[in-house]
């Protein structure tokens, strides 16, 4: 079974397996199994000021006057410039890259980075490679010819059983294989780092013709990428993380390996002249020079991460999560609250904490997925029963338009790569001071399922920058959902005005409907 068929399971709109899955999910209960035994071998980050191409550069970039306790950090909000530069930091690396996923897909932008991951291990750069294996499970003939390289180290977190099916292990194993590493992290050289929400995959970086997620990441200095390193190194010596090659029982000889490598270099040349290799070529970081030359900002930088061990404890084990890390933040609100999120369940105990802050008189403005544009549409019934309750409250909520762009007002939108947009781009704005910029969704499975990653970055400049974009583009991308004066949901965008789901049939509303009965809120 490939990876894409797997996802296509897991994660469709319409699909009643997915349904059954989840029903089936609240009368089982987690089955016992053997502790994982620890690893043999533990590997480290290299320290920070190892020497290498980046270190200077990096260092040459903090001029006079930056606190050392500030980090650079460059925004990527274009997918084109996203892939770029996770290529650029392979490319330049000297001595080690890391590079932690929930998904990773063999398509175009994944193999691009492969080959820049080989030509890198080629120079003796050692390259570890830590995957979810939901988002790996069914691609083990590339993973295991990649793991062949001397150079390249691949495990695979919280792994399923290759003699059985995935989905039946995440049924009986409820619970336990339910949980996964969302994590979203490439590191090069312990000196400059990406984080935020992006997978790796065609439709986070604009090479989809279905569809393109708005996205946002960051790229990131030190001292805050030391950080990012030591959390990657918590979970990669995690006796949860085990070696591909104890997973996959497969293997190639070295004629196997030239012949394959010969193939993926033959499926990249041919893409050289295709429209996407154009842009790539054409991308505003492509022709700088050298990274001093990228405009970096400096700020307090904060990691924020769950610690590995949270896959194991209790799901109120507050030590261990991202979340209450970010309290202080939700605290000191006094103005306005910006949260984008593509995946939103606030649940009762988010519309109380929404409730204080609007007694508070603080703004809150909720931009998310509508049902058109929200690739796990059982997400959305999750989070449509609340809707009435957070509009009554004084929260203005957006939801981004997801019909094919053919079918909206001409110019309405600004130009993509793709003919329907989704949100997956998750940051918070904490009034001018703060922002955040992760893996994090405003949901349960954030809070208390999975493990993620992100960064608050206490830039006043940053916080303005986004807000000031967010509050531009929403009247041109996004509904905003109100009550009507008969006290019913309606939706707006510009002169359209809508009385139910926009761009949604009616079997695809039913069904929202009928998957918001299910009691499986926990688990979204």
């Amino acid at each position: 079974m490939s990876m894409d068929n797997v996802r296509r399971i897991a994660l469709s709109q319409n699909s009643l397996v997915r349904i059954a899955f989840l029903c089936a999910l609240i009368f089982l209960t987690s089955c016992s199994s053997t502790p994982l035994p620890e690893h043999t071998e533990f590997t480290h980050h290299i320290g920070r000021d190892t020497a290498s191409y980046l270190q200077k550069t990096t260092t040459e970039l903090r001029a006079d006057g930056i606190e050392e306790n500030d980090s650079g950090f460059f925004i990527l909000a274009n997918p084109i410039d996203a892939l770029v530069a996770r290529a650029a930091l392979i490319r330049k690396a000297e001595h080690t890259i890391d590079v932690q996923y929930y998904i990773y897909k063999s398509d175009l932008t994944g193999k691009i980075l492969v080959k820049e991951m080989l030509d890198a291990a080629d120079r003796g750069v050692r390259v570890r490679i830590l995957l979810d294996d939901f988002g790996s499970f069914g691609n083990d003939k590339g993973l295991i010819a990649l793991n062949a390289h001397p150079n390249v180290y691949i495990r695979l977190f919280n792994p399923f059983k290759r003699s059985g099916s995935m989905s039946l292990q995440l049924l009986t194993g409820f619970g336990k294989k339910t949980r996964r590493m969302h994590n979203k992290a490439l590191i090069a050289d312990n000196q400059l780092s990406i984080v935020g929400g992006r997978n790796i995959g065609d439709e986070y970086f604009g090479a989809n013709p279905s569809v393109v997620f708005d996205d946002l990441d960051v790229l990131l200095t030190n001292p805050v990428t030391n950080d990012i390193s030591q959390v990657f190194d918590e979970f990669w010596n995690s006796s949860k993380s085990r070696p591909v090659s104890e997973k996959i029982d497969m293997s190639f000889d070295d004629e196997q390996l030239i012949q394959l490598r010969h193939n993926l270099e033959e499926e990249l040349a041919a893409h050289q002249n295709s429209e996407y290799s154009i842009a790539i070529r054409n991308s505003r970081l492509v022709n700088k020079e050298t990274l001093s030359e990228f405009s970096f900002r400096w700020a307090g930088c904060k990691l924020k991460a769950d610690s590995v061990e949270k896959i194991r404890a209790e799901r109120d084990a507050e030590s261990l999560m991202l979340a209450p890390q970010l309290a202080s933040l939700l605290k000191s609100l006094s103005e306005r609250f910006i949260v984008v999120s593509p995946y939103f369940v606030p649940g009762e105990k988010g519309v109380a904490f929404f409730k204080t802050l609007r007694d508070r008189n603080v703004e809150v403005i909720v931009v998310t997925n509508s049902l058109a544009s929200n690739d796990v549409a059982i997400v959305h019934s999750g989070y449509s029963k609340y809707r009435r309750d957070l509009i009554e409250l004084g929260v203005k909520i957006y939801e981004i338009d997801g019909r094919d762009f053919e079918s909206r007002p001409s110019g309405s939108l600004s130009e993509r790569f793709a003919s329907r947009s989704s949100l997956h781009a998750k940051y918070f704005v904490f009034d001018d001071t703060a922002t955040f910029v992760g893996s994090f969704n405003f949901d349960p499975r954030s809070f208390y399922e999975n493990t993620e990653v992100g960064v608050s970055i206490y830039s006043s400049e940053l916080s303005q920058a986004l807000a000031d974009e967010v509050l531009k583009q929403l009247p041109l991308e996004a509904f905003e959902v109100t009550l009507n004066d008969k006290g019913s949901l309606q939706w707006q965008l510009g002169d359209e005005i809508f009385d139910k789901e926009p761009g949604t049939s009616w079997f695809k509303r039913v069904l929202n409907v009928i998957m918001g009965w299910l009691p499986v809120e926990s688990q979204l």
